[in-house]
């Protein structure tokens, strides 16, 4: 049995599991994000919703496929990453066995995969971030045991120095921080955020269709100093209140049913 229940043959398990756990928030945000465009279309003026919005844009959100058709745009922004997270799934998929087989020259192997794989210049896949993800799978392999300190300092070293001139400092920062507070404060916990972090993926999915579109809305009207901090506000507590209901609703009921889905176990 492989750590976590996981092996090659539950390639098909993974990927319903992951589906289970992602789709149903998604796709009710690529329902909302339609709405707002049609009333957005209907009522301020602007082209018809239907002109500016096919039915082979929308069919393509469903199978992240928007990077591959140059034609189409995201409705959302922020779906452009989880395409690249639903190809890193993939990728992980096939590749989670050589890295925790304990064979240290086909991890060394996917080490230089990830670093080749950077080269390739084109941000909506994922091999132009795969050194950035491989600070994480890093960290997981020596947090779970898989390799030591030594060869965690020395390739976690090297990413970093190779991150630093291939990224924007922006996304080098992103990519540190979270390793820190692993490394540093990984059982610290604090109320307000650990409440944040259970729903953080609706409010991902929430914020640019709700928050900022209603930032954008009535920032058109209240631009007066002591309004503008008001109106902010209103976008934060609509984006927290309606992402915390699509949890509720959506997101929960997504995870249990996604945890209740098992492996099939192999037994020597």
């Amino acid at each position: 049995m492989k750590a976590g229940g996981y092996s090659i043959k539950n390639f098909f398990i993974f990927f319903v599991k992951r589906l289970t756990r992602l789709e149903p928030p998604y796709v009710i945000s690529v329902l909302l994000a339609l709405l707002i465009i049609f009333l957005r279309e209907e009522y301020m003026g602007r082209e018809a919703a239907h002109k500016v919005i096919s039915w082979n844009q929308v069919g393509l959100h469903f199978f992240y496929l928007i990077p591959f058709f140059g034609e189409y745009d995201w409705l959302n922004n922020v779906y452009w990453t989880l395409a690249i997270e639903f190809q890193y799934y993939l990728f992980m998929a096939v590749f989670y066995v050589v890295l925790t087989n304990g064979n240290r020259l086909q991890r060394y192997g996917f080490y230089a995969l990830c670093l080749i794989s950077a080269f390739l210049d084109n941000s909506e896949f994922l091999p132009y971030w795969l050194p950035v993800f491989l600070l994480g799978i890093l960290l997981f392999l020596y947090k779970a045991g898989y390799i030591s300190w030594k060869e965690y300092g020395k390739v976690c070293g090297i990413v970093l120095v190779f991150s630093f001139f291939r990224y924007p400092l922006g996304s080098l920062l992103y990519s540190i921080v979270p390793l820190v507070l692993v490394l540093k404060w990984e059982n610290v916990k604090i109320p307000v955020l650990t409440g944040l972090g259970k729903f953080s993926y609706s409010i991902y999915l929430i914020h640019p269709l709700l928050g900022a579109s209603l930032i954008n809305l009535l920032s058109h009207t209240y631009r007066e100093a002591f309004e503008k901090p008001m109106v902010i506000l209103l976008g934060l507590v609509v984006t927290l209140f309606v992402s915390w209901l699509m949890y509720k609703i959506i997101e929960a009921p997504s995870k249990r049913l996604s945890s209740s889905i098992k492996y099939k176990r192999d037994f020597d």
